[in-house]
């Protein structure tokens, strides 16, 4: 978990720093054919008993497609139109959107635990958003 954090932290950064005048399909590329070998592995060693059913398969290839790669892509459309700091913040909105589509479709319950870090994960988004306070400097001219 430690190490999801840190690598949604360093994303945007890595991004913006080196891989900004790239684009996007080669990194994004060469990331999702890293990930998949490192995977390949825990899977190959946990293989199912039986082929799974087209939902599943239908279901595995939507959050390739779309929730990996695409949301790649628009981080990286992200990163390149606002910054690697505002970019960042939507790996904080996420499980907002998550917690609030499981109550929404889902009929799952939230209790005072989820809506106090609903409240903390917007406040803390809306306070990173509002980029640095400009501050007013007053010249004397001594003559």
């Amino acid at each position: 978990m430690l190490l999801a954090s840190l690598g949604y932290a360093l994303g945007p950064l890595i991004i913006q720093r080196h891989l900004g005048g790239l684009d996007a399909i080669g990194p994004l590329a060469a990331s999702l054919l890293i990930a998949s070998i490192v995977s390949s592995i825990p899977a190959l060693l946990a293989l199912p008993a039986e082929v799974p059913t087209m939902r599943v398969l239908a279901s595995i290839g939507v959050l390739g497609i779309v929730c990996t790669a695409v949301a790649m892509l628009l981080m990286y459309f992200l990163v390149g139109h606002a910054g690697a700091s505002r970019a960042a913040l939507i790996t904080y909105l996420n499980p907002a959107v998550a917690t609030l589509l499981g109550v929404w479709l889902l009929d799952e319950h939230l209790g005072a635990g989820g809506i106090t870090g609903l409240a903390l994960i917007l406040m803390g988004s809306w306070l990173a958003s509002r980029g640095a306070r400009k501050q007013s400097v007053s010249v004397v001219l001594e003559t």
